[in-house]
């Protein structure tokens, strides 16, 4: 193996559950509307009381086509796609020790 510059640009999946109301669909709408990106942080914990963050810079999402059985009432609506996203080594101290 040969040391290789480190990868800064990252990817993974995201999955949004749909609510009654609509806030999964919401959400990808504002994303939209705001031009795409956001910005974002991780927390190992809550946002409340966490051990420690994770600054995630330029997110945007792409997402999948959604895949719905439509005569079965019962069945929640499963949004997902990746999300692409710069990860610059950032981290955020907690404010806790233990997040339970």
């Amino acid at each position: 193996w040969q040391t290789q510059q480190v990868k800064i640009n990252q990817q993974g999946p995201i999955a949004f559950y749909e609510t009654p109301r609509g806030h999964g669909d919401d959400i990808l709408k504002q994303l939209i509307m705001g031009g795409g990106y956001f910005n974002a942080i991780v927390y190992e914990g809550t946002p409340q009381k966490f051990i420690r963050a994770k600054r995630l810079i330029q997110c945007f999402v792409q997402m999948d086509v959604t895949d719905r059985d439509l005569e079965n009432n019962a069945q929640v609506m499963l949004l997902s796609g990746t999300m692409f996203y710069h990860y610059f080594g950032d981290i955020i101290p907690g404010n806790s020790d233990n997040y339970q």
